[in-house]
């Protein structure tokens, strides 16, 4: 049975891009993807991956019911958690066992390769770079444009997940003022350094033409 991996990731276009990079850095591994939960869990049922790369902040489901069914599908499969606000109930006893590792957003792409490389090689798959079968398309290494629009994407996809976290928490305190100041204080920072961060890199990008 070959060995398979489960990318799910809401974020439609950083999930087309993480498909590809992944379907190129391991190309006799099967690579799904998933939007949401319930697609997530349709994917298992069908076939119980070996490595799943899930953001742990999904719109239809908690992730807490989405690592239980996990567990119960495939009890040795091994979880890399994408967030760029990781909850602190991860590192609960039960998830031990499946959580490989968790990498904050965002991240570049040699770090969530290389994450999923050593969830493979803890499972007897070697990863042996450009070692790809005959049969398979050169897929020559990304230009640094490409580069930089897939850096963007990610910073971008921290941002919202940190302005989601910003939200939810800010409902939370609403009823006090004091911690609704200490909220702010907390988040606004970190949002302005994404943007500065998102920033920098756009301008790097080649003017368009007239």
């Amino acid at each position: 049975m070959a060995t398979e991996l489960l990318l799910i990731e809401d974020n439609k276009v950083l999930n087309l891009v993480e498909t590809r990079h992944l379907c190129a850095a391991f190309p006799e591994i099967a690579v799904r993807s998933a939007q949401n939960g319930q697609q997530a869990r349709q994917l298992v049922d069908e076939s119980p991956p070996d490595v799943v790369v899930m953001d742990c902040h999904l719109p239809d489901c908690q992730y807490q019911a989405l690592l239980g069914e996990l567990i119960t599908a495939s009890p040795n499969v091994s979880v890399i958690i994408t967030s760029a606000d990781p909850p602190a109930s991860l590192k609960r006893r039960e998830y031990e066992a499946i959580i490989f590792e968790v990498i904050a957003k965002p991240y570049e792409t040699d770090q969530l390769v290389g994450s999923v490389s050593r969830a493979l090689r803890s499972k007897g798959y070697v990863y042996k770079p450009g070692n790809r079968p005959s049969s398979e398309p050169v897929v020559d290494p990304p230009v640094p444009a490409a580069a930089d629009r897939h850096k963007a994407l990610n910073l971008l996809s921290g941002f919202m997940a940190v302005l989601r976290a910003f939200e939810s928490d800010l409902e939370a305190e609403v009823q006090h003022p004091r911690r609704v100041r200490q909220t702010v204080e907390q988040y606004i920072p970190r949002l302005i350094n994404l943007v500065r961060d998102m920033t920098a890199v756009v301008k790097s990008f080649p003017q368009a033409k007239d």
